[in-house]
């Protein structure tokens, strides 16, 4: 009881020192590359909405291509990737 709160300030530090300035501010949409390759785990997020800690926590094994284009590393070879969402 108490400790939550250090424990989430101390890790959200941590987690904006890894990205290097890159923060999931706003919302990005998942893209796969649209041909016959893509698997069904890509297929199926195609569209979907992220934002914030929900990139972190569902894409653990994501990367920082550019300030608008994140690499998801949904699985090994995986070619699909984040791009900030068109308003």
């Amino acid at each position: 009881m108490g400790f939550e709160a250090p424990i989430i300030a101390a890790l959200d530090a941590v987690y904006l020192l890894e990205h290097r300035g890159y923060p999931h501010y706003g919302a990005w949409e998942f893209h796969t590359v649209g041909d016959e390759r893509v698997c069904l785990k890509c297929r199926r997020l195609d569209g979907r909405t992220y934002t914030g800690r929900m990139i972190a926590r569902e894409l653990p094994y994501h990367e920082h291509a550019s300030r608008i284009e994140i690499r998801a590393n949904v699985h090994p070879n995986c070619r699909c990737f984040l791009t900030p969402e068109s308003r």
